[in-house]
């Protein structure tokens, strides 16, 4: 009887040791079976808790993943993974696309969320974002980049935002600088020179006067009316094209140095045209600065 007790022990024994055994191999095949600390479980569960009262969500459902492990006591992955259902219910997620002016979608589009190293590219799903205010860059080839910004809330889910990118050419009816003397330049060329034609036929033709002056008035008068005519006409004609010399110089140097300079935006201007137009009246003869604007 004693020996068949003994038999029985040995047999327990060897079965205990097949049994270690083959758990032991398990582990070393798959370590997954192997349990995680159940204090850095614990830790992950706690450190939740801080991170979802300062609002940081998307940390938080980080934490959570480690203490919901399945090699995590039962308890510890059950509370976590409770939770985890919990913060996916109130995460913000926004979802967001960019179209050009005519109302497409642009693609390829890469953002970044607050000044982030790494950008993402845009494919239309629903991102997730901690509650707050946060700054969107929008990038796309051949459009101007684009900072937008938003603000996430709690429990507030797909939010749609779309925005509009401009050309380089065209920034919210701005008109980038192309190399060209620009518009308020352009016109103080064109005002400068009428000036100049006008004080070359103010000078041209006050010398004219200067000439009829010299001769005898009353004899000349007398014998060739048309000639005191032509000399008053000459008169009146240089005074003007001084006068509006002298003014088309001033406009011209005044829109040159008050011009913007290269490099920077100019805001859109109507085009101006100004032109010389003979003046006639009863009292005589002139010059007349017409300007017209589109």
């Amino acid at each position: 009887m004693h020996e068949c007790g003994a038999r029985g022990e040995r047999r327990g024994r060897l079965r205990w040791v097949v049994a270690l055994s083959a758990s032991l191999l398990v582990s070393t095949l798959d370590p997954t079976v192997a349990r995680a600390d159940d204090e850095a479980c614990v830790s992950a569960s706690e450190k939740e808790v801080a991170l979802r009262k300062a609002g940081k969500l998307k940390d938080a459902l980080a934490v959570l993943a480690v203490c919901a492990d399945r090699s995590c006591p039962d308890e510890v992955k059950n509370e976590c993974g409770r939770r985890i259902r919990e913060v996916n219910a109130v995460i913000p997620t926004i979802v967001l696309g960019a179209t050009d002016g005519s109302g497409s979608d642009l693609s390829p589009v890469t953002i970044k969320v607050d000044g982030a190293p790494d950008a993402v590219l845009l494919g239309g799903l629903a991102i997730p974002l901690d509650p707050g205010t946060h700054v969107i860059r929008f990038e796309s080839p051949g459009r101007v980049p684009l900072d937008r910004t938003v603000v996430a809330r709690e429990g507030e889910r797909d939010r749609h935002v779309t925005v509009v990118m401009s050309l380089p050419e065209t920034l919210s009816g701005v008109r980038r600088s192309d190399g060209s003397l620009g518009t308020q330049k352009t016109l103080a060329l064109v005002s400068g020179g009428i000036g100049a034609v006008a004080l070359l036929v103010g000078a041209f033709s006050g010398l004219v006067a200067l000439a009829y002056s010299s001769t005898d008035t009353s004899a000349t008068c007398s014998v060739t009316p048309s000639l005191c005519n032509s000399g008053s006409t000459a008169s009146t004609v240089a005074i003007t094209g001084l006068v509006v010399g002298a003014v088309g110089l001033a406009g011209g140097l005044t829109l040159w140095f008050t011009a913007p300079k290269p490099g920077r935006p100019q805001p859109v201007t109507p085009t101006a045209k100004l032109r010389l137009a003979p003046m006639a009246g009863p009292d005589g003869h002139g010059l007349l600065l017409v300007g017209t604007f589109d």
